[in-house]
């Protein structure tokens, strides 16, 4: 019956708040296997992929925040999240990601 009420807000907040933190807990598990990441599966490992890879993450999330999911969203804001990549990735002993210039701006 909880179910029949939940919105699609419902979700989006719900999912965006949860799974953000737990795709780049992925992430990092994979890169510290010497998997390739999402969009590369198809490649054999590649550090210079990950670079790429968190690059793109890293200019995606930043907007994440109290507008998303219609106003709904509770979950840490993309300057968070990116924070807390770049945090998780360091204690894990992942080199440092090499910002390019489109994300300068975006990392603190």
């Amino acid at each position: 019956m909880q179910n029949m009420l939940r919105t699609s807000n419902d979700d989006c907040r719900d999912y965006s708040a949860s799974d953000l933190k737990d795709s780049i807990a992925r992430a990092i598990k994979d890169e510290l296997a010497h998997e390739p990441p999402n969009g590369y599966k198809t490649k054999p490992y590649n550090p210079a992929q990950w670079q790429e890879y968190w690059n793109d993450r890293i200019y995606y999330i930043y907007e994440v925040g109290p507008g998303d999911c219609h106003g709904k969203y509770k979950g840490p804001t993309g300057p968070e999240l990116i924070a807390y990549m770049l945090q998780e990735r360091r204690s894990n002993g992942l080199p440092e990601v090499a910002i390019e210039a489109r994300n300068e701006n975006r990392v603190h």
